[in-house]
């Protein structure tokens, strides 16, 4: 399982669940890397603003959810997003959209804040 952690989260011994890739698609540092303070560095030099780092926690596209909160989550999305993913990469930005406001609404029904 892993998770998407903001640079200014990641700390030293964490574990890269995916490789970081440059803008053409090369690797510049492969999954399942312990990151060091070096590579923390590197992370600043490189601008990488997000990494996706290995976690215990239970991954929020292994939770079931109905229909009805699935299309509220894509309404909410339609919403916010007027453009149509071009790429794998804003693919995937989607997706991470679209579980973040499928947890919300999760927690709204169960009274999480």
């Amino acid at each position: 399982m892993s998770k998407i952690l903001q640079i200014s989260q990641v700390e030293e011994g964490m574990v890269l669940a995916e490789p970081i890739l440059n803008k053409l698609g090369q690797v510049l540092l492969g999954a399942n890397v312990t990151l060091s303070k070096k590579h923390l560095n590197f992370f600043k030099i490189w601008n990488i603003d997000y990494v996706s780092i290995v976690s215990d926690e239970e991954e929020i596209n292994d939770i079931e959810f109905s229909s009805d909160e699935y299309e509220l989550a894509i309404a909410k999305l339609a919403r916010r997003f007027s453009w149509t993913p071009r790429n794998i990469l804003e693919e995937e930005l989607l997706e991470i959209g679209l579980y973040t406001e499928l947890d919300k609404i999760r927690k709204m029904k169960e009274g999480i804040n």
